[in-house]
């Protein structure tokens, strides 16, 4: 039976989709991944080569709220790894949402028959705290919260904080887009390890060029460039994961 893994963070420009894509495919070494694009944004998607999908998590939100149960077919990227493509449609979903009955558990039911298929379905939450991110807070195991190492992106780490302590979901904080050289990077990762009280992720992602090229390119970073600094970074946050999955 599958976990249920969303990264979020109600600040944005913290590196959350390259953090999805490429923490899936380390992970895809050990597991059977299913990403989920809940971001109307759609970067994730289009940052994977899957733009413009017919078969998306837009429409899936749309058969559940008209109360049908939708046939869900992923596309496949590899043999450990598939996706669930986002639309910018989902702006319209998350309006409906507010007029759905158990509207914070849409998801949930939409994910029921996929558990089974997969070791670890990871979902891409929207920069903001609506009812799409709910959703897939309440369908969590486990929530991922990237930032930076900075004020402002500390501040979103708290309100999701928050939330999981009040429905006593694990969570995890990584810093993300770390500038090694910068003083103040190093001073704020070490002096917010307290303040997590043991959900601080050791292993850090190094802001890197190579990590944005490849999303240029549609790739994830392994299959980019795999010898990188960037694949690294990934390979060592995965090992750490894999006690809490």
């Amino acid at each position: 039976m599958a976990r249920v893994i969303s990264v979020s963070n109600h600040k944005g420009g913290v590196g959350k989709t390259t953090l999805v894509a490429n923490l899936g495919f380390a992970l895809a070494r050990n597991f059977k991944i299913l990403l989920i694009d809940l971001d109307p944004q759609a970067n994730l998607s289009s940052g994977l080569g899957f733009e413009n999908c017919e078969e998306n998590i837009e429409k899936y939100f749309k058969e559940v709220i008209h109360f049908r149960l939708p046939e869900v077919n992923p596309y496949t990227i590899n043999s450990y790894i598939d996706i669930i493509p986002g639309k910018i449609d989902l702006i319209k979903i998350e309006n409906q949402l507010h007029d759905t009955l158990r509207a914070e558990f849409v998801l949930k039911e939409i994910l029921l028959p996929l558990k089974s298929k997969y070791d670890l379905i990871i979902i891409d939450c929207p920069p903001s705290f609506n009812l799409l991110t709910i959703n897939a807070l309440h369908s969590s195991n486990l929530i991922l919260i990237p930032a930076k190492p900075e004020i402002f992106s500390i501040h979103g780490v708290d309100h999701i904080i928050n939330f999981a302590n009040e429905n006593a979901i694990p969570f995890k904080v990584i810093f993300n887009q770390v500038n090694i050289r910068s003083i103040l990077h190093k001073e704020t990762i070490q002096n917010t390890k307290q303040q997590y009280n043991g959900n601080q992720m050791n292993h850090t992602i190094r802001n890197t060029v190579v990590l944005a090229e490849a999303f240029e390119n549609a790739q994830n970073i392994f299959s980019y460039k795999s010898e990188s600094l960037g694949a690294n970074d990934f390979v060592e946050l995965a090992d750490e994961l894999l006690p809490f999955l």
